[in-house]
């Protein structure tokens, strides 16, 4: 490490701390002086919320299409919820586009519920939902799957007007081997009018003349595969959606089909906002698992970023952390499977924990792309977008449970206190508390990683709840794909990353 940086990074340590304090309803602190927690991904709304709304796109509504799309809702909670689901079609290539259906629900206590939107809208290239809830504690989640596999992630919890995507693969051909489809949700009456610019392997790209004031018509859904419209072609893709008029929602679906190198299927929502830092709970390269971290910088001055590797094995050996610098409104891309300082991590298969923040000041986003080429145990790919803040209470909805490799990751980011544990699990409309998982102790700073199939079978959802922020990350193996997905906080657990020197944990 570049010993200049330090005199700055105790400043920005501060600052971070600052910046991600969560302040109670009932401090003393006025509501007007209360710093305010960086919040870039969905959240569950706490249980006594008098309603919330989800925001499911980055589907499919076609019979043998590449990305059906399912919604799964899932009432966390001892009381009865019910809402609506509406669904949203993109417009044909001939004929007006079709108009929304809505659909009521109703819910049991720690019951779940799927919802096919082919089933409910009929045939449509694209097709999203909202998902109305009279209450809070429902966690909504969306599955694709295709010929390619099968993913699942977290629905957004908001819309927004801009959206950022840091990762993304084309090719063009006849049949490409890496498509990436942006996906625009507009569920709203009005208009929505947005810019996209792109950052490619090459550099910054601009907006092309399709994205510049693209129309995404109130109560519609637009989709487009970069490299068919040929506004973007590259190995690597960064995009940045900026809205001139109204809120959207953006998801970007990844398809890889290239034989025994990539194959799979990968969805994930945008992130709504940069933060000045990320965590990524999960982590693991060797044995034919590649990992990429992308950092793209949203701001007009370059970004100093150090990314820093933690070890879940206290007694390796500390990592120097990665130092990057980000050009504005470009990204960069780092290949940990073949970064020569994770030489003994590789080779032993070792799992870790991923630390990105920038070192002055500035604010960015961050995902982190997992490929196990075929051939290998889980092949497929997968998208985690990791968390910008921490949670005393986060929820992570699971299936291929009976997976040896499905696992839920926990971190302990703040390296001055003690996170106590509890994991709670609802399935088939039962809540209960394994004895082996009641009581947690992870110590400052430490990564643990749970088999799934200690918690339970099928499918079911694992409720977090700490003494102190933390995160959480949930990996799910199938026979023939793999998804990778943060843990959803509470809106009422929000708390501060605590993330200490630029240290390994094994120093």
């Amino acid at each position: 490490m570049k010993a200049a940086r330090w005199p700055a990074l105790i400043v920005i340590i501060s600052l971070l701390v600052a910046a991600f304090l969560f302040v109670d309803d009932h401090s003393a602190t006025p509501k007007s002086l209360a710093p305010k927690v960086v919040v870039a991904g969905p959240t569950v709304a706490k249980a006594d919320s008098m309603s919330s709304l989800w925001f499911c796109n980055g589907g499919t509504a076609l019979d043998n299409g590449v990305a059906d799309h399912q919604v799964v809702v899932v009432n966390t909670t001892a009381e009865v919820r019910s809402g609506t689901i509406t669904v949203y079609a993109s417009k044909p290539t001939t004929g007006a586009r079709p108009e929304p259906v809505r659909k009521t629900w109703t819910l049991a206590p720690y019951a779940r519920s799927d919802y096919r939107l082919a089933t409910l809208i009929g045939q449509a290239a694209y097709a999203s939902a909202t998902v109305e809830v009279a209450g809070g504690g429902v966690l909504v989640e969306h599955r694709i799957s295709g010929p390619l596999g099968v993913d699942r992630a977290p629905c957004s919890s908001s819309a927004s007007g801009t959206w950022y995507v840091p990762i993304g693969t084309t090719n063009t051909g006849e049949s490409p081997v890496a498509r990436e489809l942006l996906v625009f949700f507009n569920p709203f009456p009005g208009d929505s009018v947005v810019d996209v610019e792109f950052s490619t392997d090459t550099g910054f790209r601009g907006a092309p003349e399709l994205f510049k004031g693209l129309v995404v018509p109130g109560g519609s859904v637009v989709g487009v595969d970069l490299a068919k419209a040929g506004v973007a072609v590259s190995a690597e893709i960064a995009a940045a959606v900026t809205a001139r008029s109204g809120r959207v929602v953006v998801d970007r679906v990844q398809v890889y089909d290239d034989g025994q190198a990539r194959r799979g299927i990968a969805v994930s929502s945008g992130l709504g906002a940069p933060a000045p830092a990320w965590v990524f709970a999960a982590g693991r390269v060797g044995n034919g698992r590649q990992e990429r971290l992308v950092v793209y910088n949203p701001g007009n001055v370059r970004a100093e970023v150090d990314v820093e590797v933690r070890p879940q094995d206290t007694d390796s050996r500390a990592v120097e952390p990665f130092q990057l610098t980000v050009q504005p409104r470009q990204h960069t891309q780092l290949d940990l499977h073949t970064a020569p300082r994770l030489a003994a991590l590789v080779a032993a298969g070792s799992e870790f924990a991923l630390v990105v923040r920038s070192v002055d000041g500035s604010s960015i986003v961050a995902e982190r792309q997992v490929l196990v080429t075929p051939g290998s145990p889980g092949p497929g790919v997968g998208v985690s977008t990791g968390t910008a803040v921490a949670a005393t209470r986060l929820f992570a909805d699971v299936a291929d449970a009976d997976q040896p490799s499905s696992a839920l990751m926990l971190l302990n980011p703040n390296v001055e206190t003690i996170a106590r544990i509890k994991l709670t699990v609802i399935a088939n409309g039962a809540v209960s508390s394994p004895a082996k998982y009641t009581s947690i102790e992870l110590a400052p700073g430490a990564r643990r990683s749970i088999s799934l199939r200690e918690l339970g079978q099928g499918t079911f959802t694992v409720i977090v709840d700490a003494s102190s922020g933390v995160v959480a990350e949930r990996e799910l193996v199938g026979a023939n794909d793999r998804s990778v997905a943060p843990a959803v906080p509470d809106s009422a657990s929000l708390a501060p990353f605590v993330l200490g020197g630029l240290v390994a944990l094994g120093s």
